[in-house]
């Protein structure tokens, strides 16, 4: 074989182009593979990348500035085809979809993550309000919390799902609740979202999408932690102003069994399936999983040896093997020989790397190193 031709398929020579096979035996070497070869002209980039974000920090820049010049320096680094240029140049958009998928962080509000405000806009916040405790931005939960009277018995997945919340610049956002009179709200009632097309409220635009988002949540099962099962289906499909009242610190399980009805209408617009069916789908998959997983350690038991064929073995003591006296070792059976065919159609797979490596480690056997 050639040295210096590439791994090689005769029936794909009619691709007319370079070809370099390797064997990827397991998703995770398909994986790298890919990776590897779409990253295989950016060598060299997190250096430039690392200088760009220095040089930046250096000078008075606004944050927005700095990730300009950062992008500009990753842009002028990257290779690229004429058509990825031209989509640059222009600002065509790399990819579309119809749907909007949004996933919401339903985890116990100690375990959520925020972004905090920045030193620039937390001295602007302090000089408007100097006894402002606010050191996060605002998300769609603290903008539900808020949500106007008229939106007063939507949940939080309609909500999330179903409006467009834009903040009006130049007001002043207020964060009292409404009166109430207001406030109150019968859970058994229907939303009524069609109503309204747009209207304003505490400082924020409240506008009807014309079509849904998908969302996506972590989905607790009840068979394996009840309470979070109970507490993200309150969360999400019943309304609430304050979570931590109304949903964590009271009797998730009650609230859910008292209006399982209205849940379950909620949900059923989100999910398309029947959730008990997928439920004892996925057990089923995991006991088959663990059953396989058991039969496996059971057969790797029987081959193993036991404790009556252990013996006990005195180490020579002298300068050339020392070790400690009395040390119990286990006998191991011996492997059936590889029969050469197979070993030769083991060699035939390898690539040229793996190839090195056997060989390296061949030749170090026979000289004994």
């Amino acid at each position: 074989m050639d040295v210096w031709t590439n791994n090689y398929n005769k029936d794909f020579l009619i691709w007319g182009a370079n070809l370099d096979i390797q064997f990827a035996l397991n998703s995770y070497a398909a994986a790298m593979y890919i990776a590897e070869y779409i990253v295989k002209d950016q060598v060299g980039v997190s250096k430039v990348m690392r200088e760009a974000a220095k040089k930046a920090k250096e000078g008075n820049a606004t944050l927005a500035e700095m990730l300009k010049a950062v992008a500009d320096s990753f842009i002028n680094f990257s290779y690229m085809s004429a058509q990825e240029a031209v989509n640059y140049v222009f600002g065509y958009p790399y990819f579309a979809k119809s749907d909007v998928v949004l996933s919401i962080n339903t985890n116990p509000i100690e375990k959520r993550a925020k972004l905090m405000i920045s030193q620039k806009d937390l001295r602007k916040l302090h000089e408007a309000d100097p006894d402002s405790t606010e050191i996060y931005h605002e998300n769609s939960l603290d903008r539900y919390k808020i949500r106007p009277s008229r939106l007063a018995n939507m949940c939080f997945a309609d909500y999330i799902a179903t409006i467009n919340v834009t903040k009006i610049k130049g007001n002043k956002i207020t964060k009292d609740l409404p009166n109430d009179d207001e406030n109150k709200s019968d859970f058994e009632s229907e939303d009524e979202i069609d109503e309204f097309h747009k209207f304003s409220a505490n400082g924020f635009q409240y506008s009807l999408r014309k079509k849904p988002k998908c969302l996506r949540w972590l989905g607790y099962r009840e068979n394996q932690d009840s309470y979070n099962f109970y507490r993200e289906n309150v969360m999400l499909f019943l309304p609430w102003r304050d979570e931590s009242k109304e949903v964590e610190n009271s009797n998730p399980e009650a609230v859910y069994q008292e209006h399982i009805q209205t849940i379950q209408t909620n949900k059923a617009k989100y999910v398309n399936y029947n959730l008990n069916e997928f439920e004892q789908a996925l057990d089923e998959v995991e006991k088959n999983m663990k059953e396989a997983h058991d039969e496996e350690e059971n057969e790797a038991n029987a081959d193993a040896l036991s404790k009556s064929q252990e013996i006990t073995v005195d180490w020579p003591d002298d300068d050339t093997k020392k070790g400690d006296k009395g040390q119990t070792v286990k006998l191991v059976k011996e492997r059936e020989d590889i029969k050469y065919e197979d070993l030769e159609q083991s060699m035939q797979l390898l690539n040229t790397k793996q190839r090195q490596i056997v060989m390296h480690l061949l030749k170090n056997l026979k000289l004994g190193v």
